[in-house]
């Protein structure tokens, strides 16, 4: 993920995102930030996970067992959205 400030590259799993109690700056620019789903990415997203599931990952794991199956879906949905994760810039309380 990029800054939307300054374009500076920001890990999802970065100190600068995951301090808790404190507004996450950007440690190029300093400029607030906070994290957003781009919600036109996840749904782009979620029918690609729904039909991979469906096609291939279903079938190899019901032959198995169904509660892997579906653990395995969580999982997939969990990095879709993951995916789906921008930063934007924090909005102005009025």
């Amino acid at each position: 993920m990029h800054c939307p400030h300054c374009n500076y590259s920001i890990s999802l799993f970065s100190k600068t995102l995951n301090r808790f109690n404190k507004q996450p700056t950007c440690p190029n620019c300093r400029e607030p930030i906070e994290l957003a789903v781009d919600s036109i990415r996840m749904l782009a997203l979620l029918p690609i996970v729904v039909v991979l599931y469906i096609t291939i990952l279903g079938p190899l794991f019901a032959v198995y067992d169904t509660s892997a199956g579906l653990i395995i879906f969580g999982i997939m949905v969990v990095i879709a959205i993951s995916f789906s994760v921008t930063l934007k810039p924090l909005k102005k309380s009025q």
